[in-house]
């Protein structure tokens, strides 16, 4: 009996920017026809090139995925392979092997490189952490083993975001190897992303106290040592800016000179769409007189330009660097309770400052670009730019800074 295969391409689902799902017509063509029983087979073209090719690649091309599926005809038709017997071949090969063709499968998707990396290096971390060499060895019960045995760097289990990231990284590449015939059925059978009732936490946070940020500050500022490439004078303006606004590390590693006002009596920056965790451009955050003063030397003192990042240098490891550097200045890192103070804390210290000044939940919510009000008290106040300039711009004035690691303005830097 002829086998005949057709071309189809299954609809996708995806979102738009306010959050709903809409369904579409893919674009990847798939295979599809059925056996002498008249079972139904449907299969992605990434598979069909693989078994010819050794490449899995989807085809978006219909002229092209035509072709394969002729192939595929023509090899029905000789009795040179069928489907009956590939899932063996494939659990024969090293699981690092299909580890390598999902790798590039994931790197050639839409989306950001940091997700598509993060994807990618937390299977890996699976597959070494679990000891799995083959197919046969993706087991439920192993993974969920090995993921109750991950802890922070300080110690602590993991919390449920981070768990529900593994979750979906491994549940993403066993659909890989469903869809694409290495594995006929779904290895982890009721797998599924802890809820939200699961109430731990990566790190349970505290900000820092106003007495603690001068000391924190002070201490930085009499150092020589520089800690993984930024200098004292570096730390001592990334801290004041992340206490000042309350920006995250991401944030502050894609500012650019040109998203800061710094003169005028209201000196405020504007967080761009793409630094921004919700995506979109955020309101402007005032800085205060003191801050825009030492931002200005320290764009003159660094000879940066409108589209230079204010923090080219800042490493993935700031909590290393705030902890080493606390510890320095001899405040603690962790109190009582297990709450550390990590750069993050910074933030939380943000917010802290804004409540001690008397700022209304409301302002801090927008202030803190929260997306739902529960992140920071269940309520909304309608607020005005103006009155967020105003009342981020209320905090106390930042330490001045030392002449001894920024000259003044004016003053010959030294630099050639």
């Amino acid at each position: 009996m002829a086998y005949t295969v057709s071309l189809f391409q299954p609809p996708i689902t995806r979102k738009k920017k306010d959050g709903t799902k809409y369904k579409t017509k893919g674009e990847v063509w798939w295979l599809a026809w059925r056996d002498t029983r008249g079972k139904l087979y449907r299969k992605s073209s990434a598979n069909i090139v693989r078994l010819f090719t050794g490449e899995s690649i989807g085809i978006k091309n219909k002229r092209i995925a035509q072709q394969y599926a002729t192939r595929l005809e023509e090899r029905f038709a000789q009795g040179e392979f069928s489907l009956t017997g590939t899932i063996a071949e494939e659990k024969r090969r090293p699981l690092t092997e299909h580890y390598t063709d999902y790798e590039k499968v994931v790197l050639a998707r839409e989306g950001t490189a940091d997700h598509k990396a993060d994807t990618i290096n937390r299977v890996k971390k699976i597959i070494d952490g679990c000891g799995w060499k083959s197919l046969d060895d993706i087991k439920k019960g192993r993974f969920e083993a090995w993921l109750g045995e991950q802890k922070t760097k300080t110690g602590q289990p993991i919390g449920r975001e981070t768990k529900n990231r593994y979750i979906w990284a491994l549940m993403n590449f066993a659909a890989y190897l469903v869809e694409n015939g290495r594995l006929k059925s779904n290895p982890l059978p009721g797998l599924k992303k802890a809820k939200k009732k699961d109430k731990d936490r990566k790190y349970r946070r505290i900000p820092l106290t106003w007495e603690h940020v001068v000391l924190l500050l002070k201490s930085v500022e009499e150092s020589t040592i520089t800690r993984r490439g930024l200098t004292p004078l570096d730390r001592s303006v990334l801290y004041r800016l992340a206490i000042m606004t309350g920006y995250r590390r991401g944030a502050l590693r894609k500012l650019r000179v040109r998203d800061f006002q710094l003169d005028g009596d209201q000196p405020t920056v504007i967080l761009p769409a793409d630094a921004a965790k919700n995506g979109s451009e955020t309101p402007p955050t005032g800085l205060g007189v003191e801050l825009a003063g030492i931002l200005r030397r320290y764009v003159s003192y660094q000879e940066l330009g409108p589209d230079d990042h204010l923090f080219a240098r800042l490493p993935d490891r700031t909590a290393e660097v705030l902890q080493a550097d606390l510890e320095a200045a001899g405040l603690p890192t962790v109190d009582g309770q297990g709450r550390v103070v990590d750069f993050h804390a910074l933030r939380y210290t943000y917010n802290h400052l804004l409540s001690s000044r008397g700022v209304d939940l409301g302002t801090r919510q927008k202030l803190m670009h929260h997306s739902t009000p529960e992140l920071t008290a269940n309520t909304y106040a309608p607020v005005v730019d103006v009155e967020l300039i105003r009342a981020s711009a209320s905090l106390p004035g930042v330490p001045t800074i030392s002449d001894s690691i920024l000259p003044p303005a004016g003053c010959d830097s030294g630099v050639e």
